[in-house]
């Protein structure tokens, strides 16, 4: 049996980026995740600190992988990668081993 993997990717935003419309872009890049395959779930989250999580949860390990390669190309996930500070994303994968 396949474990599903969470991608997990941890950052800040662009400077002077408006969080509303953050928001909005990341509702439509949403829509970009939804449709590929493999995709089970996605959660935006804000820190205390101010950086941000995007967190999706994927069937298998190739899906993951090709989301990852893929999702920044897509022109409607451009506004919302537009808007994060690349130089400050972390992305990793991981099997999930429990969950209640």
């Amino acid at each position: 049996m396949k474990s599903h993997v969470l991608e997990t990717v941890t950052f800040s935003l662009q400077p002077g980026t408006d969080e509303a419309a953050f928001i909005r872009a990341a509702n439509d890049a949403s829509n970009v995740v939804k449709a590929m395959p493999g995709f089970i779930r996605r959660r935006l989250a804000k820190g205390q600190d101010g950086n941000w999580i995007d967190v999706c949860e994927w069937a298998d390990d190739a899906s993951a992988q090709k989301a990852a390669e893929t999702f920044h190309t897509i022109p409607a996930a451009q506004p919302f990668c537009g808007m994060i500070d690349m130089t400050s994303a972390k992305m990793a994968h991981h099997t999930i081993a429990h969950s209640s």
